[in-house]
C-alpha cells in the first residue's frame, strides 16, 4: 500500500502523524511511504531523516492525491477533500461530532473515502487514540493555568508560605486526573466536581481526595448542584473544565454550568480554561482558539481555550500519538478494508464509508443520516 503522511495545516500544529522509525518499518514491510515536505520540521525532524528511512518526499498536498492510506494528526483542509476517492482511507482526528462544519463533513462523505477518526477508535468506552493526548492535555493545561495565574495575579503555589491557589477541576477523566496530579504536586487547594465522587480515592489517590473539596455533579438535583458549583467558583483562582456534554444533559436542560455572571464574580487575574474545544458549551464565556498562545480577558478574568494544546509539546505528543496509532496503520496497510471491518476498535472509529455516515453517536448529535457498516 502507498501511505501518505500529511504536513499539518492547522495553525500552531506541531505534531506529525508518523516518525522516521515507523516509516522505515513500513518500507521494510514492502509499502511505499510518501511524506509531505517539512512535515516534521517544526519538531526538528528534517526531510532528510524521512528520506534516510526510505520515504519519498512530496510537496504538501500531494499525499492526498497519491496515497491509498492518508495519515494526519488533525483533519486536512477542505480543499484536500476534492482529491479523495472511494479507494482511499483517511486516518486522523476528524471531530465530525464537534465543531467541524457540516459542509466539511458532507464533502468528506461525498468523496466515498473510508474516514477513520482517531478519537473514536476503541472498544468498551475506551478511546484508545484519544487517551494519550487527553492525559498530556491535562498536564499542559495545569502548567499553563499556573503560568497565567502568575502573570494575572502575581500568585504562585509555595510549600513554605503564602496562600495556596484554589483550583476547580470539573470532570475527572484521564485529562482531569493528570491536571489534578500537577496541581496537587504544586500544593494547590483543590475543588473537584465529578459525577462519581465515591470512586475518586481509587482514581486520584486517597490522600488527594481526602484533602479536596468535592462536589458531586448530580443531574437529578441540578439546580442545587449548579448553585454549589457557582458559589465555589467565586473563591477559585483557576477553573478548568474537562467534562464533555453528553446527550443526557442537553442545552435545553442545562444551558451553562458557569454563566458569564459566575465568571465575572471571580477576582481579576483569575483563570478560566475549557479543555473540550466546544464553543460556549458548559462555560458561557469559553470560545476555543486555534492559536496556542491566544488568551482573552472578560471582566478581568483570563480565558485560555486552545483546541489542540498537546501541540505545545510537539515532540512528546508525536511520540505518544504515533506509538498508539502505528499498529492500526500497519493493519490497514496490510489488509485494507478487511482490517477495518474485522477489528472492533477500528470499526468504531469509522465516520464515513462508501458515501455514508457510519458513526451512530455523531449522526444523532449532528442530525446526519446513519448508514451502518456492513
Amino acid at each position: 500500500m502507498r501511505i501518505g503522511v500529511l504536513k499539518e495545516q492547522k495553525t500552531d500544529e506541531t505534531r506529525v502523524a508518523l516518525l522516521p522509525v515507523q516509516c522505515c518499518a513500513l518500507v521494510k514491510a514492502g509499502h511505499e511511504v510518501l511524506v509531505e515536505s517539512t512535515a516534521g520540521q517544526i519538531i526538528h525532524i528534517d526531510d532528510s531523516l524521512y528520506a534516510e528511512a526510505g520515504a519519498r518526499i512530496v510537496p504538501p498536498g500531494d499525499a492526498v492525491k497519491q496515497a491509498d492510506l492518508i495519515v494526519g494528526v488533525k483533519y486536512p483542509p477542505r480543499a484536500y477533500l476534492a482529491h479523495l476517492n472511494e479507494r482511499q482511507f483517511l486516518f486522523a482526528y476528524l471531530h465530525l461530532d464537534e465543531n467541524t462544519p457540516k459542509e466539511y463533513a458532507e464533502a468528506l462523505r461525498q468523496s466515498g473515502a473510508t474516514a477513520i477518526a482517531y478519537e473514536w477508535v476503541g472498544t468498551d468506552g475506551k478511546c484508545l487514540l484519544l487517551e494519550p493526548m487527553s492525559r498530556l492535555a491535562g498536564t499542559l493545561f495545569a502548567w499553563k493555568g499556573l503560568e497565567l495565574l502568575l502573570k494575572g495575579k502575581g500568585k504562585v503555589p509555595l510549600s513554605y508560605g503564602g496562600r495556596s491557589p484554589r483550583v476547580m477541576i470539573a470532570g475527572i477523566g484521564r485529562m482531569g486526573r493528570e491536571a489534578i496530579r500537577v496541581f496537587s504536586m504544586n500544593g494547590c487547594e483543590l475543588v473537584i466536581v465529578d459525577k462519581h465522587p465515591e470512586t475518586l480515592p481509587d482514581r486520584i489517590g486517597a490522600a488527594t481526595a481526602a484533602g479536596a473539596c468535592i462536589i458531586k455533579f448530580d443531574a437529578g438535583r441540578l439546580s442545587e448542584t449548579l448553585q454549589t458549583i457557582r458559589r465555589q467558583v467565586a473563591r477559585c483562582d483557576i477553573v478548568l473544565f474537562t467534562a464533555v456534554r453528553r446527550p443526557d444533559l442537553p442545552k435545553a436542560v442545562c444551558a451553562y454550568i458557569l454563566r458569564e455572571s459566575d465568571v465575572l464574580a471571580m477576582e481579576p487575574g483569575s483563570v478560566v480554561m475549557d479543555a473540550t474545544a466546544c464553543i460556549r458549551d458548559f462555560i458561557e464565556t469559553a470560545v476555543p482558539s486555534e492559536k496556542l498562545d491566544a488568551s482573552y480577558v472578560i471582566g478581568g478574568v483570563t480565558h485560555y481555550n486552545p483546541d489542540h494544546i498537546p501541540a505545545l509539546a510537539g515532540v512528546t505528543a508525536s511520540e505518544l500519538l504515533t506509538e498508539a496509532t502505528f499498529p492500526y496503520i500497519q493493519a490497514i496497510a496490510e489488509r485494507g478494508t478487511d482490517a477495518v471491518l474485522a477489528d472492533p476498535a477500528l470499526r468504531n472509529g469509522v465516520v464515513t464509508y462508501r458515501c455514508g455516515y457510519t458513526h451512530e453517536y455523531t449522526c444523532k448529535l449532528k442530525g446526519y443520516p446513519y448508514s451502518p457498516l456492513p
